[in-house]
């Protein structure tokens, strides 16, 4: 019994992935959570702990010809007051999956949280502006005057589909060209929203079949 329970914390414990940023930072990602080092220093995070997550993936270009993928994910724990952003960053030839399957981990865990959220209160802020409430999305255009008129509310019966096209995020309402709402895929839990909106529109999917 004894040998199992060790065999299990160290699966536990397991690195599942070590990458490598341009200043020789690794990016170590373990089951429960991911860690940085350089040199003898070193910054733990669970996943659980984590509380706002973005992803960008940008084509790099060096004097007009393709140099890679620049991928920045930017961490910032439930006590934002206590610990800065963590941030890592690398340059690569092709797309990493490992750094496309981290986004995914990160984004699900987070987003697991937001519903507990939006159950116990009602609405959970997906982007800046922009609101998920438990039967609709309410969105707020960055403009100086803010208004209550300014503020567009769409049910989620009025979504006929989301689409991500050039690292935005385009939201259409049925027999629309043009898009609802429109958010860029870098802000601040984009995926975690994306996640979430995703399992609030499956109910609305089985009503229309």
């Amino acid at each position: 019994m004894i040998f199992l329970l060790i065999l299990f914390a160290s699966s536990f414990c397991l690195v599942l992935w070590i990458l490598r940023d341009s200043n020789g930072r690794q990016l170590l990602v373990f089951r429960d959570g991911i860690e940085f080092v350089r040199g003898s220093a070193s910054i733990r995070l669970r996943f659980t702990e984590i509380d706002v997550f973005s992803f960008q993936a940008i084509s790099h270009y060096v004097n007009g010809a393709y140099a890679g993928l620049h991928y920045k994910l930017t961490f910032q724990t439930t006590n934002h007051d206590s610990r800065k952003p963590v941030e890592w960053s690398s340059v690569d030839n092709k797309p990493q999956e490992e750094l496309e399957s981290l986004k995914d981990r990160v984004a699900f865990v987070v987003a697991k949280r937001k519903m507990e959220i939006l159950s116990a209160r009602g609405s959970v802020d997906w982007t800046k502006g922009l609101t998920i409430y438990r039967d609709r999305l309410s969105c707020e255009p960055n403009t100086f005057r803010k208004n209550v008129k300014d503020r567009r509310e769409l049910r989620f019966e009025e979504i006929e589909r989301v689409e991500i096209q050039k690292a935005s995020c385009y939201i259409f309402r049925p027999n629309e060209n043009s898009p609802a709402i429109v958010c860029p895929c870098d802000e601040p839990n984009f995926y975690t929203g994306l996640i979430l909106l995703s399992s609030l529109l499956k109910p609305q999917s089985k009503n229309h079949a």
